[in-house]
């Protein structure tokens, strides 16, 4: 159920383009399958869109996942996940998966 109204979302999204990233967590991504990106602004530079996610349960069907490819999409993980199939598929789709404790945008 959306809460906002048009105007406050275009506000939201004036407000996300003035980042440099966006950072979730994995429930988030599962109730909302959101895309990350600052929507209705013109020449709006892509975002380093991030997700905390400790057991990389990403959905490879997500819109983050499917959009890795066009922006860079960054995902902090215990460090037992980053050797998972999980992983491995994650980075064939695009996405970078890092250790959580060590979560850096470069």
């Amino acid at each position: 159920m959306q809460i906002s109204n048009e105007r406050s979302m275009h506000a939201v999204h004036r407000l996300r383009a003035r980042c440099d990233a966006m950072l979730v967590g994995i429930n988030t991504v599962l109730m909302d399958d959101p895309l990350l990106m600052a929507r209705f602004v013109p020449n709006a530079r892509p975002l380093v869109r991030c997700v905390l996610d400790r057991r990389l349960q990403l959905p490879l069907n997500s819109k983050l996942v499917q959009t890795a490819r066009e922006n860079r999409v960054i995902v902090g993980c215990d460090p037992i996940s980053l050797g998972s199939p999980a992983a491995e598929a994650l980075a064939a789709a695009g996405v970078k998966c890092v250790q959580r404790t060590r979560f850096r945008f470069s």
